[in-house]
């Protein structure tokens, strides 16, 4: 037994020199991915993905969608596929969120990131082998091939069918009320008619005061196809407004928005189902399967 015990640390560090420098550096770049370190993670790309944007512009790109976040799912195993001259290409073999499942059962009013975090070790998850990565060998050092082309364009044919289906929502507005109560947005009241064929969720517009945009809405109740919501709104108010001046006073508290100098731009509308919205983001670029960084 004192044997063994003896050998234990020898094994360890052999387990440890086991490991391919490839793996080994891959599972680095990674934790800067899961961590969501994304200024890191544009520096450690090969120069051809580095140019197609600035890191303000990557770091934007994975940050804009509020329905799936990084860190969340748990590698079992980076596999080598092959290796051509200084590129080695290797898989992950993992087991992600069931993000079918938690498309459905997300809390109203939670981040995915905070609802995901409160279920712990009971997220639901599903194996997945569609992560590969490229480490390129350069005399700068490693670096790492993503696809961010296809990610690119993934993601630009999601917001090129948000434009479309924006173009069937007409918003009508017939008051709005501020508040001194609520500094960081004001109310809208009127209806959001959608004449497509698809029932939407959400639907973002902006409301502009005379020519200047007072603040935007995020419209989360699901609009039906040929079909309209009718309501008060919440809009955000836009950088250096405040609620006096729409239109309140310390002294009165609240106050009604005059619509007559308003006017609104629908900016985009995805389909309720999200799955519907992805299958034809991918047929736009001819792909099978979601080009993803996580």
């Amino acid at each position: 037994m004192r044997r063994l015990l003896a050998l234990l640390p020898l094994a360890f560090f052999v387990s440890c020199k086991n490991v391919p420098e490839s793996v080994r550096l891959t599972e680095e770049f990674y934790a800067n991915v899961d961590s969501a370190k994304y200024d890191k993670v544009h520096a450690a790309l090969v120069d051809e993905e580095k140019a197609l944007l600035s890191v303000a512009e990557f770091v934007t790109l994975f940050t804009s969608d509020s329905a799936r976040a990084p860190g969340f799912d748990s590698t079992d195993e980076w596999h080598e596929m092959g290796t051509t001259g200084q590129e080695t290409k290797l898989r992950a073999i993992r087991r992600i969120p069931d993000w079918n499942f938690i498309d459905k059962a997300a809390k109203k009013g939670k981040s995915t990131k905070d609802y995901l975090t409160n279920l712990g070790s009971n997220i639901p998850r599903i194996k997945d082998t569609n992560r590969v990565v490229t480490l390129v060998t350069t005399p700068n050092g490693p670096r790492f091939r993503i696809g961010l082309k296809d990610i690119i364009a993934f993601e630009k044919a999601k917001q090129d069918i948000r434009s479309n289906l924006a173009s069937k929502v007409k918003v009508t507005l017939k008051s709005g009320v501020a508040e001194n109560n609520f500094q960081s947005f004001f109310h809208v009241t009127g209806t959001v008619a959608n004449s497509g064929d698809i029932e939407l969720k959400p639907i973002v517009f902006q409301v502009s005061m005379r020519g200047k945009v007072a603040g935007t809405t995020t419209l989360k109740t699901t609009v039906p196809a040929k079909g309209e919501h009718k309501g008060e709104m919440t809009c955000e108010y836009a950088d250096g407004l405040t609620p006096q001046k729409l239109g309140t006073s310390f002294d009165v508290g609240r106050g009604a928005v005059n619509l007559g100098g308003f006017s609104v731009k629908v900016l985009s509308a995805s389909p309720a189902d999200r799955k519907e919205l992805e299958r034809h983001a991918l047929a736009a670029i001819g792909a099978t399967v979601a080009p993803r960084l996580y």
